[in-house]
């Protein structure tokens, strides 16, 4: 049998079908969390985001165009929680820095290039931590989630050109941030 499709779900989630709503959240709970701990660079924060995402899915369905992908739509939705939560961080601790989630060591890994790898991870996320709120949604959407151009805009609530221009100062910005790191790893 065939999956059913995101405008069938949202047809039936309308209806008031609690079943179709818990499947879409199933099929889309990996995109969401993965965007919002990469925009939030927080594994706490990024949960309750999606959580947030996924309630205010649920109450706006009724105003969902289904001319338009629901991945998209969710994701700017996604974004709009997520950029809502850093703003609400950064008021609480205006000069803190990100938080960075630690990661685990690779299992079969040299024990140095795992912890020379998760070093590295941990400054590439305290790097994208560091950008502006716009920059990192764009590299996030764009770089690591793999979103097009078109998505990251629609998502962002801005044109295309602005996204090129959010993804050239973020990766110049991640370039001398990291620029050290890279230059001596050669």
């Amino acid at each position: 049998m065939a999956p059913v499709s995101d405008g069938e779900l949202v047809r039936r989630c309308r209806l008031g079908d609690r079943c179709a709503f818990r499947e879409r959240v199933q099929r889309h709970r990996a995109m969401v969390l993965r965007v919002a701990r990469a925009i939030t660079g927080s594994r706490e924060d990024g949960e309750d985001v999606a959580q947030e995402a996924f309630v205010s899915a649920y109450r706006a369905l009724g105003r969902y165009d289904s001319s338009r992908d629901f991945d998209t739509w969710l994701r700017a939705i996604t974004v709009r929680h997520a950029v809502s939560a850093l703003r609400a961080r950064r008021r609480r601790r205006p000069n803190g820095a990100a938080e960075v989630a630690e990661s685990g060591l690779g299992g079969g890994d040299e024990p140095a290039a795992a912890i020379e790898g998760a070093e590295l991870r941990q400054r590439v996320r305290r790097a994208i931590g560091s950008l502006p709120i716009r920059q990192r949604v764009a590299i996030t959407l764009f770089g690591l989630d793999g979103a097009d151009l078109a998505e990251t805009a629609r998502a962002m609530g801005c044109s295309v050109g602005a996204v090129k221009t959010h993804l050239h100062r973020a990766r110049e910005r991640l370039a001398r941030l990291l620029g050290d790191y890279v230059e001596g790893d050669g």
